[in-house]
């Protein structure tokens, strides 16, 4: 690290800028003053020989436009009749699956419920017969 570096300085003006400061780092002979954009929390670097505030400032905003650019770019604009329709689709296809599950629901349970009881009946008339088989007078 190069000894005549102002610490307080840097510090100072890259929380004067709207930074978060992170830090220093020795790029050959360079040394980077690293510091992150407290709403996207991108890190930016500037050399310390350029660092003012006002700087700090400018280059964040420029990181700032950069991505607002990038994710307007990634994103295409949706009308608000796209959104209309999108939302009939849905209710439409809801209501179709809402009545299409209660119906194979029902006939689900139905048919658990009839192996249920036909299990129970395959267990306890053999049991009631070997009872009634034991307990009868001859």
């Amino acid at each position: 690290m190069n000894p005549r570096i102002d610490h307080a300085y840097l510090r100072s003006a890259v929380a004067e800028g709207g930074a978060r400061w992170v830090g220093l780092q020795q790029e050959g002979r360079e040394c980077l003053v690293l510091f992150a954009d407290p709403v996207n929390r991108n890190t930016i670097s500037l050399r310390a020989d350029d660092v003012s505030a006002e700087t700090v400032r400018a280059k964040v905003q420029e990181r700032r436009d950069k991505q607002i650019e990038y994710l307007t770019r990634l994103k295409p604009l949706v009308t608000e009749e796209q959104l209309v329709k999108q939302a009939e689709v849905r209710e439409a296809t809801h209501a179709f699956w809402t009545r299409q599950y209660t119906f194979e629901r029902r006939v689900k349970n139905i048919f658990f419920g009839v192996v249920v009881l036909l299990l129970l009946l395959a267990v306890t008339v053999p049991i009631l017969l070997l009872i009634h088989a034991k307990w009868s007078p001859r």
